[in-house]
């Protein structure tokens, strides 16, 4: 099922589960802020996204707005 049909909910989680880590980071709302995985004298420093929930911390509006440039484009 492509993206024309759905809701903006469907389309965000749609988009989840076809992307990885890397497509995240792109969307990540603390964008060059994050350094990632880091350690320190007492351990690893884990960025936000290993302890919340994705949703929070991506630009959903700017996923949809990819979603609908990539649908049109395609001619959907």
């Amino acid at each position: 099922m492509g993206y024309c049909r759905m809701n903006d909910k469907e389309k965000i989680n749609k988009w989840l589960e076809e992307h990885d880590g890397d497509d995240y980071c792109e969307y990540c709302i603390y964008g060059n802020e994050c350094e990632g995985l880091t350690y320190d004298s007492l351990g690893p420093i884990e960025p936000p996204c290993c302890s919340t929930d994705l949703e929070g911390l991506l630009d959903t509006e700017a996923i949809l707005m990819d979603i609908a440039e990539n649908t049109e484009r395609e001619g959907f």
